[in-house]
């Protein structure tokens, strides 16, 4: 059964590669495929693969197992990432291919390092409550959906900057199973988990979703919205605690602190006697017209 899945995805991998159209048959679509391939449970041993793909080529290959799988994979995005580019040193399996070639560049290095030091992550607030506080939030263009960006001095000041991220099938499988990996093996760096983690802060209801859409941050069909936020909050109810010191440590603790700050508590204040102020003039409407008509009986 190894021999046989393993020749499939490697004839899969050639053929796109030369162009040869695949069409999986219904009710599957390439994204289906896609994800199923990259499910934790489907996962063989990339020297298994490669050694497959040596076999099936004559003379030496022009491009690597690597390169074509993720020419491949990278079908499953709208807009084709960078990740083909990306240089991966021996993965682990198809899974673990794809989800290194997402990270964005940093020093992994540096990331293992702050990882043996625990420090507890400080939660941040969702989006409803960061907007209250004068933290506006923007999409972001980049490479990886992994690169969140907040500085507090800068142009737009306060802005929160997130690359935009689809809701679907799709996107709640690859969260999955890339956490569901970096769980598995401790010496891997915890990007996704932090991902998961720091959006299922920012959305707890709808409200935060539709904010985040009117913004171009989240796409895709209204109906997944709830099954997406009960998906990360379910992740990050479950890998929050026992995440350490991750690359988003810095966008965790510049937020909290700005949200507990003196300025933030002054912006909230404003924006709730806006509210006030905003009810008081719909009720002076209110009883003006009450009034008018009640005059003119």
């Amino acid at each position: 059964m190894m021999l046989l899945d393993g020749s499939f995805m490697v004839e899969l991998f050639l053929q796109y590669e030369e162009g040869k159209d695949f069409t999986p048959p219904p009710p599957w679509s390439v994204q289906t495929l896609i994800a199923d391939l990259l499910k934790l449970e489907n996962q063989l041993p990339f020297f298994v693969l490669e050694n497959l793909f040596e076999l099936s080529t004559v003379g030496p290959p022009i491009r690597s197992l690597s390169y074509l799988a993720l020419r491949f994979l990278s079908q499953a995005f709208r807009k084709s990432p960078e990740m083909v580019k990306a240089q991966v040193r021996k993965p682990k399996h198809l899974l673990d291919l794809f989800r290194r070639s997402l990270l964005p560049a940093t020093n992994l290095d540096e990331d293992s390092h702050l990882s043996k030091h625990y420090r507890p992550m400080h939660p941040i607030q969702s989006v409803k409550h960061l907007r209250t506080a004068g933290i506006s939030v923007r999409q972001r263009t980049a490479k990886s959906l992994l690169e969140i960006d907040f500085k507090k001095f800068q142009i737009p000041p306060l802005a929160l900057k997130i690359p935009p991220l689809a809701i679907d099938d799709f996107t709640n499988a690859i969260l999955v199973n890339c956490v569901a990996v970096e769980q598995c093996f401790t010496d891997e760096s915890k990007h996704f988990t932090a991902y998961v983690c720091f959006m299922s802060c920012l959305m707890k209801q709808p409200e935060d979703v539709g904010y985040l859409r009117s913004a171009d941050i989240i796409n895709g069909f209204s109906r997944d919205e709830e099954s997406f936020i009960n998906m990360l909050n379910g992740i990050g109810t479950n890998v929050g605690s026992t995440l350490r010191e991750c690359y988003l440590c810095k966008q965790f603790r510049e937020i909290h602190c700005y949200y507990n700050s003196y300025w933030a508590s002054i912006s909230r204040s404003f924006f709730q006697y806006n509210h006030i102020m905003l009810y008081c003039s719909l009720l002076q409407i209110i009883v003006s017209i009450v009034g008018w008509r009640v005059s003119g009986n």
